[in-house]
């Protein structure tokens, strides 16, 4: 749960609470969330194992995944540069935990979901911590 902690404590920032105010969410928005919001969650957390096997806090390596969500594209896409700036090539100490490095990694296209009546974008980054 702390790569979830680190990534709320992370998008806690003007330049993401202006465009989507208190609508970020850990893995599912709540129903009839008004829009623009987004959601967040850890996809996978893997353990990065030193070669001298020495004791001290565990590296650990989580995807973050983070999902804007808004009424048009371009909403989508601001939404996302807005997280980009607040995430990418960070370090130091989130939610209590040691953030050696967050970089981005894969950016889904934005899509149009025609039920929901909304577009929505994905940006994945690769977060290396200490547990």
């Amino acid at each position: 749960m702390s790569a979830e902690l680190i990534t709320a404590a992370l998008l806690n920032v003007v330049g993401v609470t202006n465009l989507v105010g208190d609508r970020r969410a850990l893995a599912v928005l709540p129903q009839n969330c008004a829009m623009p919001a987004l959601v967040y969650s850890a996809v996978s957390t893997t353990p990065i194992f030193t070669m001298n096997a020495l004791s001290g806090p565990q590296l650990l390596e989580s995807r973050i995944q983070v999902t804007g969500l808004a009424l048009t594209p371009a909403a989508v896409e601001q939404i996302l540069a807005a997280v980009m700036a607040a995430m990418n090539l960070k370090s130091g100490t989130y939610a209590g935990k040691n953030v050696a490095r967050i970089i981005r990694d894969v950016k889904a296209p934005i899509t149009r979901d025609n039920e929901a009546n909304v577009w929505y974008g994905s940006q994945d980054f690769m977060t290396l911590w200490y547990e």
